[in-house]
């Protein structure tokens, strides 16, 4: 990512990632909400980027690879700071309607 954004190490990030996957199936969800989707942001980059852990997007970013001679290529477009919130609720609600038609991964 460009900006202020680094890539996470994945060595530092895997016991983020596996307290993250605990929680998952030690706390099996009923309905997910933006308080659950944030606190999985926290536990996976509290280590990496502590600054953001857990909040809502501040700034926009890219999301781009990066090549050995320097230049970078977009991955994908990252949804806007203004769209986040919005974002998170349409995820959360298509979740749901998944969860309820038994189309989701329990």
């Amino acid at each position: 990512m460009r900006g202020t954004s680094r890539p996470p190490e994945t060595s530092r990030n895997w016991p983020a990632t596996e307290a993250l996957c605990d929680d998952v199936f030690n706390d099996p969800i009923d309905r997910l909400t933006l308080p659950r989707i944030l606190a999985w942001h926290r536990t996976l980059l509290r280590a990496s980027r502590p600054d953001i852990a857990g909040s809502l997007k501040v700034f926009e970013n890219a999301v781009v690879d990066r090549k050995a001679d320097g230049t970078e290529t977009p991955r994908f477009q990252p949804v806007g700071v203004a769209e986040t919130p919005m974002m998170l609720a349409e995820l959360a609600d298509r979740y749901e309607q998944a969860r309820v038609a038994g189309r989701h991964h329990p």
